[in-house]
């Protein structure tokens, strides 16, 4: 024999809405962890946010991440010593580093060399002394994070963190053009 809860419509009811809202919130839940996977290896692209946690680790071992950074204008430029475009623009890169480092501008070199010290010694050598910071890029995060399927690949990051440019090839970081991205940043 039933109990005589069992029997009545209100019992149901309650027990159909527990379970709709039981369910609902589940594939809620699963949506939103989902989503926050996603996009913690969401390949980035213009017009994303930097994640303030995405880390460099320099070639002395030193580790580091974006949000050291934050509030400058950050110019992250990919690169390889056995790569003839790379090494060309470099030149560029380091002026325009020297033109605006005193107004908030951070340029990082993110080796992707097998042996970064390797291709550093190489870039002493045919271009001179980088004068900002040199990150490891092959096998890290910060590499993996964006599409680059060929070198150079620069991004470039303004104060808020908005990803403004995100391209692969040679540029030359002191034409009129170029410049001018970086001072309207700034």
């Amino acid at each position: 024999m039933m109990p005589p809860i069992f029997k009545k419509k209100s019992f149901w009811v309650v027990l159909a809405s527990f379970l709709v809202l039981a369910w609902v919130g589940q594939n809620a839940y699963r949506t939103l962890s989902d989503r926050q996977e996603e996009e913690k290896y969401k390949l980035l692209q213009e017009g994303d946010e930097m994640p303030a946690t995405m880390p460099f680790l320099s070639l002395e071992g030193k580790y580091s991440n974006y949000s050291d950074f934050r509030g400058k204008v950050v110019l992250v430029n990919f690169w390889a010593a056995w790569c003839a475009p790379c090494l060309k623009e470099m030149p560029s890169i380091y002026a325009l580093h020297n033109k605006f480092r005193d107004r908030g501008f951070v340029v990082l070199g993110v080796a992707m060399d097998d042996k970064p010290e390797d291709g550093l010694t190489t870039l002493n050598r045919i271009v001179g002394p980088a004068p900002f910071s040199m990150v490891k890029g092959l096998e890290q995060a910060i590499a993996n994070r964006f599409p680059i399927e060929g070198l150079p690949y620069t991004v470039v990051v303004d104060k808020a963190g908005k990803i403004r440019y995100a391209r692969p090839g040679e540029r030359d970081w002191n034409d009129k053009e170029s410049v001018a991205l970086i001072e309207e940043m700034l």
